[in-house]
C-alpha cells in the first residue's frame, strides 16, 4: 500500500511506457561498496534488510544480502498477484458484468426481474468516466428505455456467486477498515467499494459544511456534523464509517476559504451497495422498481425467480440487456502503477474463481501457487494471504521476487506486466522519485510500504548497458517511510551506475 488518495484517470485505459536511454552524468562506482554504504546508514538501526541484484540476461548475481530469507513484502506482493494473473489468464482475459431482463414487456412494464451477474470487475467506477461512478448504470437505464421498459414489476436480482462473501482478508488492520486502501472485495463492486465525499465550506461561519456524495444513493446513511469556520488553523475534519454498517459521519470544521476536497470512505456489504446505486440510478432515469434489491441465494436453482446453478449460464431464458467487459491488462496497469489494493484483491479472487471454481482469498492464493510452482518456488517457502500486500503476514524472499521478475521478461504476458510498473521520475508511485536526468526513466519497479516495511523490486537500465533485476526489502525499520525510500533510491542509483568492468566481491 502506498500513501495518497485513490487514483483517478481520464478516458484512456492505456499508458504507454518504455525504459529510456541512460544519461551519462553520474560516475560509475563499485556496486557492492555503494550498496553496502547505503545499508550502513545509522537510520537503519536494527532493521532487517534483504537485497538481490542480478543480471537480467544471464542471471549472474551482482549483489546479495540475505536474499533467501523471508521478508514482509507490503505492496511488492502485487508483483506476485499480477504476474500470476497475466500468466495464467492472459492479458486479454475480460472481467464481464452482465445485465438480463426476465419476463414479458407490456405497456412499458417488465413483468419480471432485472438480473445482474457479477464477474469481479474492479473497473466499474468513475475512473474512466469523468468521475461519474454510475455511468455504466446510466447506460443500462438507456438500454431498458430503448427496449420499451419504464417499469420493473419484479426485483433487482444480484448474482455475486463468482466470489464468496468474505469481503475482508485475514490480517488486514481492523482499525483502518474505513480507509480506501482496505476496501472490501466482492464479485459485484462499484466505485472501488468506496463512497467519494466532496466537502466544501458553507455559506458563512457556523453553517454546515456542504457535502456531495458519489455515487449518490439513499442506501448510505450519512450524518454531516461538520461546520464552517473562518479561522484557517481550525480547518480539520474526519470522515468515518461505523463498523459493520453503512452509517457514515463527517465531523469537524471546514475553513471558509478552502476549496472543494474529495475524501473516500469504504462501504459495508459491496453487492447491496452496488444494487442500491443501480436501483437509484434507474429511478432517476424514470424507471420505477416494484420489487426489492436482493442477492441470489447460494443454492438458488434455475426454477427460482433469479437463477441457475451454473453462474456463467445465469439468466437462463432471460434477455441480455447490457454487458460490460474490461481487459486484465488494463486492470493490472491500475493495480501496479498506482498500487491499488482493491484491484489486486479483485484480481486474486478472480484467479480463485477461474482456476478453483470460487473466488476466495484461499483459492486465489492456491491459484497463484500454480504459477509459482512452475517457476520452482515451492509453497512451503513463502506465505501469502492476500493479493495486495496489505497484510503483514505476506512473506517472500528477495530471490523469489527476482525469479518472478526475470521470468516475466520472457513470458508471453511479459510486455503487459512490464508496462504496468511505475517508471522513475515519470509516472505512478515513482513519479516523484529518482527524477534527476541520470536516473529518470531508468528504474521500472513496484513500490511497497506498510508500517515499518519498505519494498522496491523491478528492473534497472544500467548506464554501461544491459538490464539488472533487483529486489530490496526492508523490515522492522525504525524511521520514516521517506528514509526507507532514500535508502532504496541510493541502491537504485548504484545499480544504474554499475559498470561491468568493476570488480565485485559478491559475484
Amino acid at each position: 500500500m502506498n500513501s495518497g488518495t485513490r487514483f483517478r484517470a481520464g478516458a484512456s485505459l492505456v499508458v504507454a511506457v518504455s525504459v529510456g536511454s541512460v544519461a551519462l552524468g553520474a560516475p560509475p562506482g563499485n556496486l557492492s561498496a555503494r550498496i553496502e554504504a547505503a545499508l550502513a546508514a545509522k537510520r537503519l538501526g536494527k532493521a532487517r534488510v534483504g537485497v538481490l541484484v542480478v543480471d537480467g540476461d544471464s542471471g549472474r548475481t551482482l549483489f546479495e544480502r540475505d536474499a533467501d530469507k523471508p521478508f514482509t513484502t507490503a505492496s511488492n506482493t502485487k508483483i506476485v498477484t499480477t504476474a500470476a494473473a497475466l500468466d495464467l489468464l492472459g492479458p486479454d482475459y475480460t472481467f464481464t458484468t452482465r445485465f438480463f431482463r426476465r419476463g414479458s414487456i407490456e405497456n412499458g412494464a417488465l413483468s419480471g426481474d432485472l438480473i445482474v451477474v457479477g464477474g469481479g470487475d474492479p473497473n466499474l467506477s468513475g475512473r474512466f468516466h469523468a468521475g461519474r461512478a454510475t455511468a455504466i448504470f446510466e447506460e443500462v437505464a438507456q438500454k431498458l428505455i430503448d427496449g420499451g421498459v419504464r417499469k420493473i414489476d419484479g426485483d433487482l436480482v444480484l448474482d455475486d456467486r463468482a466470489f464468496d462473501r468474505q469481503f475482508l482478508a485475514p490480517g488486514w488492520p481492523r482499525d483502518q477498515l474505513d480507509a480506501w486502501y482496505t476496501a472490501p472485495v466482492a464479485a459485484l463492486a462499484l466505485n472501488d467499494d468506496c463512497l467519494d465525499v466532496t466537502i466544501r465550506p458553507g455559506s458563512a461561519p457556523g453553517q454546515p459544511a456542504v457535502v456531495s456524495l458519489e455515487p449518490s444513493t439513499q442506501w448510505v446513511i450519512f450524518e454531516n456534523a461538520a461546520t464552517t469556520t473562518n479561522v484557517r488553523s481550525r480547518h480539520k475534519y474526519a470522515l468515518s464509517r461505523k463498523p459493520g454498517t453503512h452509517e457514515i459521519r463527517l465531523a469537524g470544521e471546514v475553513w471558509s476559504g478552502a476549496g472543494p476536497a474529495t475524501e473516500n470512505v469504504t462501504i459495508d456489504d459491496p453487492p447491496l451497495f452496488f444494487g442500491a446505486a443501480l436501483h437509484d440510478t434507474l429511478e432517476r432515469a424514470g424507471i420505477s422498481i416494484g420489487g426489492q434489491v436482493r442477492l441470489v441465494e447460494r443454492d438458488e436453482t434455475s426454477d427460482a425467480p433469479g437463477g441457475a446453478v451454473d453462474r456463467k449460464d445465469f439468466g437462463g431464458d432471460g434477455v441480455l440487456v447490457h454487458s460490460i467487459g474490461t481487459p486484465l491488462w488494463a486492470t493490472v496497469e491500475v493495480t501496479n502503477k498506482h498500487s491499488q489494493n482493491f484491484y489486486a484483491e479483485q484480481t486474486l479472487k478472480t484467479l480463485g474463481y477461474e482456476r478453483r471454481g470460487l473466488g476466495s482469498f484461499a483459492n486465489g492464493v492456491s491459484a497463484v501457487g500454480e504459477f509459482l510452482t512452475r517457476l520452482g518456488i515451492a509453497p512451503a517457502t513463502y506465505t501469502m494471504v492476500d493479493g495486495s500486500g496489505l497484510s503483514a503476514e505476506n512473506r517472500f524472499t528477495p530471490r523469489q521476487l527476482v525469479t518472478i521478475l526475470r521470468a516475466m521478461l520472457s513470458r508471453p504476458a511479459g510486455a503487459a506486466f512490464f508496462r504496468s510498473l511505475p517508471i522513475s521520475g515519470t509516472d505512478g508511485s515513482l513519479e516523484e522519485r529518482l527524477k534527476d536526468a541520470a536516473y529518470r526513466g531508468n528504474i521500472v519497479a513496484k513500490t511497497g510500504y506498510i508500517r515499518r516495511v519498505g519494498a522496491l523490486s523491478g528492473y534497472a537500465r544500467k548506464r554501461s548497458g544491459g538490464t539488472a533485476v533487483f529486489s530490496i526489502l526492508l523490515n522492522d525499520f525504525p524511521g520514516s517511510n521517506s528514509e526507507m525510500k532514500e535508502i532504496e533510491d541510493q541502491i537504485c542509483r548504484a545499480i544504474v551506475d554499475d559498470a561491468p568492468s568493476q570488480p565485485d566481491s559478491h559475484r
